[in-house]
């Protein structure tokens, strides 16, 4: 899937890909596995194994691409790159802030160049981040109703449980409910 090189093919896999086309996942996982592993990389040695970093990045390029909208003037491949560094950044300061650790890490995406790091990224980073993403991808789409899963894509977006409600024609409440439902099937996959 060449297309995927320029903006409205990876919108088109984006799409593709929350309709649940696994080849368009896949072919999304492979476009944006070396730069998870390159956030990852950049940030090692920050306290957090750069496995548990690489996890989260992939976190984050999951809600990305649940969350990814064209009209927000961002590629996705930018909007990727803002949601992995912010979901590792916000890893580091939870971890900083329970183990009480002086910030070793301050950095803006404005002054960073990515696409260096992308290009030596090792071919066995990119297939054990494609294998994990498949394995989360797996444990939400066979453990979460599709209600509990739209709920917590946005959650993971962002949104206020409100904002949620409104966007499903559903209550605060039964928002809640869902993610607290969300969070203890995925806690005992995990566990499994």
């Amino acid at each position: 899937m060449d297309e995927s090189l320029n903006p409205a093919g990876e919108e088109r896999l984006v799409s593709l890909a929350r309709k649940g086309d696994t080849d368009a996942m896949a072919e999304l996982i492979k476009l944006m596995a070396p730069l998870v592993n390159a956030r990852a990389a950049f940030y090692s040695g920050s306290g957090i194994e750069t496995e548990d970093l690489t996890q989260e990045g992939m976190l984050g390029f999951l809600n990305a691409v649940y969350s990814y909208s064209p009209e927000g003037g961002a590629s996705f491949k930018t909007y990727v790159t803002v949601c992995v560094n912010n979901r590792m950044l916000s890893a580091l300061r939870a971890r900083r802030n329970k183990k009480r650790i002086p910030p070793k890490l301050e950095c803006s995406l404005e002054h960073e160049d990515i696409a260096g790091e992308v290009e030596g990224a090792d071919p066995q980073d990119i297939l054990d981040a494609k294998e994990e993403t498949q394995r989360l991808l797996n444990i939400l789409n066979n453990e979460l109703s599709l209600f509990e899963k739209t709920v917590l894509m946005q959650y993971l977006s962002g949104k206020r449980y409100e904002q949620i409600a409104k966007t499903t024609n559903s209550s605060p409440k039964a928002v809640d409910n869902a993610l607290q439902r969300a969070r203890r099937k995925l806690r005992q996959a995990e566990n499994n």
